[in-house]
């Protein structure tokens, strides 16, 4: 059905899930409960931090699409190496940026730290996204409270192309095993535990809504592949718009709820056993929105929640602190003391507003002047070379083997590492073309009393057909051949 690499619906369920869980941080500074006429909407507002949920299952469908689109087509799997480094250029460089002002315009000038040796370890862990694991740096740190979900997903990052290659092969097995984990975890808190600050928001929690992320991938994946006809897109138009709708339906009751709870034990307890049911809802969302009627999928596709969704995680990382810091110094002025105790609604309004508009104000300049910037050096950096081979090197030779879109090419590497080789392929698939793989290795044929001379070339293009360019070395000791018929 869709043909584009790109789900354009979901930048927009990304913006309302980040708005959310911001209104909710901002309301824990204002006491402003919002109303749509007589209707109170303090359940949405006070059960807001719960779609941070969200935001971990579209990590998880998201960062799966590559390895589901290429199990469906039998094609390259990503690159290890080239996942790690997307997900660097993507978050580090602003992620230490943001981290480095809250220290030197917040922490420092009010004293926030009770010793040097605090600072450094709390400093050192942000840094390598390891403050999770302390948990003095997890719950005492002054540089901010919402960082924490980017250090989960950074440390699940760390696994999850062994896990995505374990799914391609398996995903029944694997999906289901990351289920029980996940239940095994969050049943063994909520029986053995009272205190839930260290392991509700741990990675082994959030494994079966990673897990229910990918499998909703493999799905979608088969779904864009689909060749409908009209009746058949009609159908599942519709049926995308109902799920669509069952699921608004259901929320909020569910985070109704997840509101009444009476204080923060039965809070996070509420969320570990809510967990899974709230994730198959917003996963019903997520699977109907790029199929659901064409005004919806506009709503959440535009350009303006495009470019929202691109400041989204700086947003995010600076919203809590920035409207932290604008109550500790006064911004809006108020009246009393305590404004939002004392029931100052115009400066409810204020400071609501304020905080809205000047955190994505600070995101929007920390994507374009920061994040960006430093994304595309540190991505020319790791572009600049493969195993120590000149990328320059790897377009010649495409452009010796004179492909075009369309052709089909045979790309054989003796002695050349299989990381090279991937990215020559991925080099010459991007140009259109289908390729072939062959990789020889000179000690073991010398093993079996064959050599890859130019002998055995000229053997394989009679036997294939065709013609065989030979392309220069890549690096010291190795040659590559194109093939193409």
């Amino acid at each position: 059905m869709k043909k584009t690499s790109r789900i354009p619906e979901l930048d927009g369920f990304r913006v309302i899930l980040v708005f959310l869980v911001s209104w909710f941080h901002i309301w824990q500074q204002s006491w402003w409960t919002p109303y749509i006429g007589h209707t109170s909407l303090d359940f949405l507002v006070r059960s807001g931090y719960i779609h941070v949920d969200g935001t971990i299952l579209l990590s998880g469908f998201l960062l799966f699409l590559p390895w589901a689109r290429a199990r469906r087509d039998g094609g390259l799997l990503p690159d290890t190496r080239e996942f790690y480094q997307k997900r660097v250029c993507r978050i580090v460089p602003s992620y230490w940026f943001i981290i480095t002002v809250v220290l030197f315009v917040v922490a420092l000038p009010f004293g926030l730290y009770g010793s040097p040796q605090f600072m450094v370890q709390d400093l050192f862990t942000h840094y390598t996204f390891t403050f999770t694991m302390d948990r003095a740096t997890y719950i005492q740190s002054p540089l901010g409270a919402s960082y924490w979900t980017l250090a989960i997903e950074l440390q699940m990052y760390l696994i999850f192309p062994f896990v995505a290659r374990a799914a391609v092969k398996k995903p029944g097995a694997v999906l289901t095993m990351m289920t029980a984990a996940a239940w095994a975890w969050r049943g063994w808190c909520a029986w053995a535990l009272h205190d839930y600050n260290m392991v509700l928001n741990q990675v082994p929690a959030f494994l079966d809504v990673y897990a229910l992320g990918m499998a909703l991938a493999m799905v979608y994946v088969k779904l864009e592949a689909a060749e409908l006809d009209r009746k058949e897109r009609i159908l599942i138009t519709c049926a995308s718009t109902a799920l669509l709708a069952l699921c608004l339906w259901m929320i909020p009751t569910l985070l109704r709820h997840q509101a009444a709870a009476g204080d923060h034990v039965l809070i996070q307890r509420g969320q570990m056993i809510r967990r899974a049911p709230f994730a198959l809802m917003l996963g019903g969302i997520l699977i109907a929105l790029p199929f659901t009627i064409r005004p919806i999928r506009w709503l959440m596709g535009n350009r303006v929640m495009t470019f929202l969704s691109s400041i989204s995680m700086n947003y995010y990382l600076i919203h809590q602190t920035l409207c932290v810091h604008l109550r500790r110094l006064g911004i809006p002025a108020s009246v009393s003391d305590m404004p939002n105790q004392a029931g100052e609604v115009p400066w409810k309004y204020q400071y609501t507003f304020l905080s809205f508009g000047l955190s994505v104000l600070a995101a929007v300049l920390v994507t374009y002047l920061v994040e960006k910037p430093a994304g595309k050096a540190l991505q020319k950096w790791f572009n600049s070379r493969v195993c120590g081979v000149p990328v320059h090197q790897l377009k010649k030779l495409a452009e010796d083997a004179r492909i075009s879109s369309g052709d089909r090419v045979m790309l054989v590497g003796t002695d050349v590492p299989a990381q090279v080789m991937a990215r020559a392929a991925r080099l010459m698939k991007e140009a259109g073309c289908t390729v072939q793989v062959v990789m020889k290795d000179t000690r073991a044929e010398l093993a079996c009393g064959n050599t890859a001379q130019p002998a055995g070339i000229a053997v394989m293009k009679e036997q294939q057909g065709g013609r065989m360019v030979q392309a220069a070395a890549l690096a010291t000791g190795t040659k590559s051949a194109a093939k193409k018929e």
